[in-house]
């Protein structure tokens, strides 16, 4: 658990970007569709979300109140769904630099958080509690 997050080139097996920045191990992590931003979550329930160009932070994502174990790019790619230990789901809009939404999804932490690819039209989530819910996200 160093607190960091690296990519690599698988090819040359070479790792060509290492980042710091999480005050606590990194649980999750998303690639915005068109491969520029990632997305990471950390045992705090802080968000960050990186550009991969410069390598740079360019987004704190303060809201949850326990550990982010999930997160998933809207197609749209300027909106972020994250899934917390807190039993919630947050969307995130990247132009606004903020939480839109904070859902009460689940009664126990989510566990999973997948939203559909093509048009984003509905997000999945799981709990620890063996349920499934699937949302329409045009309702949001």
């Amino acid at each position: 658990h160093d607190k960091t997050w690296g990519l690599w080139n698988i090819e040359q097996k070479k790792e060509i970007l290492l980042q710091e920045g999480h005050e606590a191990a990194i649980f999750t992590l998303a690639f915005q569709n068109d491969g520029a931003l990632i997305a990471t979550g950390d045992l705090n329930g802080v968000g960050r979300v990186w550009d991969l160009r410069t390598g740079r932070c360019v987004l704190n994502l303060l809201g949850h109140v326990k550990r982010i174990l999930s997160m998933s790019f809207l197609p749209n790619a300027y909106q972020l769904a994250s899934g917390s230990d807190d039993n919630t789901i947050r969307i995130w809009d990247l132009r606004r630099k903020n939480s839109v939404y904070s859902i009460p999804a689940h009664h126990k932490l989510i566990s999973d958080i997948r939203c559909e690819p093509t048009e984003g039209k509905f997000m999945v989530t799981a709990s620890d509690a063996g349920v499934c819910k699937v949302w329409n996200t045009r309702d949001l």
